[in-house]
């Protein structure tokens, strides 16, 4: 599968944003390649056809997994279950904007998205602010011991 984005042309930059604007710089970037139509048309068809087709839902599954979330996740030292929730969270957005077309998110500008988005996005990335927090949300368990939680 042909991604019509390359994550190593975007990712590292991302991730290396310092830790308290990366929120703002992943809702940026990621606005700025769904507003790019020669980038939004084919990330359109890809999740058009992997919503109807099993063979093309495990191919984008597989990128997804690998070549951003994995990645992202280990870029940041970010546990995988807030790099996802933050990646669902801008899908959401995207799906709202382009595909739905619901207003007002399809007509807000950008900088009311960034300004929007960004607090949500951070506080994904902000795992390390958060006592106890280590391998996802709510595991607050010491290292081997249990939480009660399965």
């Amino acid at each position: 599968m042909r991604f019509p984005v390359d994550p190593t042309e975007f990712l590292p930059r991302v991730m290396a944003a310092p830790r308290e604007r990366v929120g703002e710089t992943l809702v940026r970037t990621f606005l700025s390649v769904w507003e790019d139509e020669t980038r939004r048309a084919p990330i359109l068809a890809m999740l058009r056809s992997a919503m109807t087709n099993e063979r093309a839902a495990v191919a984008l599954r597989e990128f997804l997994t690998t070549a951003l979330l994995g990645r992202a996740s280990e870029l940041r030292g970010t546990p995988k279950l807030r790099v996802n929730a933050a990646a669902g969270q801008m899908i959401g957005v995207m799906f709202l904007r382009y595909v739905l077309r619901i207003e007002p998110i399809a007509s807000a500008s950008t900088e009311e998205l960034v300004e929007l988005l960004t607090p949500t996005i951070q506080r994904y990335f902000d795992v390390h602010d958060e006592p106890g927090v280590r391998g996802g949300v709510g595991d607050t368990a010491a290292p081997g011991e249990s939480n009660g939680r399965r």
